[in-house]
């Protein structure tokens, strides 16, 4: 994803964000990919272990409302206290991610929302303090066409996810 490449976040961040839907999620239900042991595979060769288990959980929990309910009670956007986060998933069930895991997940949310469109009080109060906003937002004016959406990819992750396609 584009705006998380620009805005400096690590190669497995942005990988997710370019694979953020490709099973699916709580919201754009189509599945490119069916997430099963061997799918889950296919996409893990591609853009790496650490990738794939965000876009596995973006595809699993219960967003973006369980990444914002977490987030609305602090002060400013900050992250939740504690080393791990209890979220909730679409099936009702709910599943412990790290504060990292947490924090790449919102940074993903947050990019995928702003791609979509302005975000605004009504679509995520509050989201004006949250820091992946922020930094977001600092550098979407130094957007370039010249830069490749396949960047955050090895060249190597890139062949296999051309041969896949």
């Amino acid at each position: 994803m584009r705006l998380l490449i620009e805005a400096g976040y690590p190669q497995r961040i942005c990988a997710a964000g370019l694979f953020h839907s490709i099973y699916g999620t709580s919201i754009f239900k189509h599945t490119s990919i069916v997430p099963d042991a061997r799918g889950r595979a296919v996409v893990r060769e591609v853009v790496g272990e650490e990738a794939e288990h965000l876009v596995w959980l973006f595809h699993s929990i219960d967003r973006p409302g369980t990444l914002h309910a977490k987030i609305l009670p602090c002060a400013n956007g900050a992250f939740p206290a504690g080393e791990e986060v209890l979220l909730d998933k679409t099936d009702g069930t709910t599943i412990h991610v790290t504060r990292r895991q947490f924090e790449d997940l919102l940074a993903v949310e947050m990019a995928n929302m702003i791609d979509q469109g302005p975000l605004n009080a009504t679509k995520w109060p509050g989201f004006e303090g949250c820091e992946p906003y922020i930094r977001i937002q600092q550098r979407m004016k130094r957007l370039s066409d010249s830069n490749s959406v396949c960047t955050c990819l090895s060249r190597r992750r890139r062949s296999r996810l051309y041969r896949i396609l």
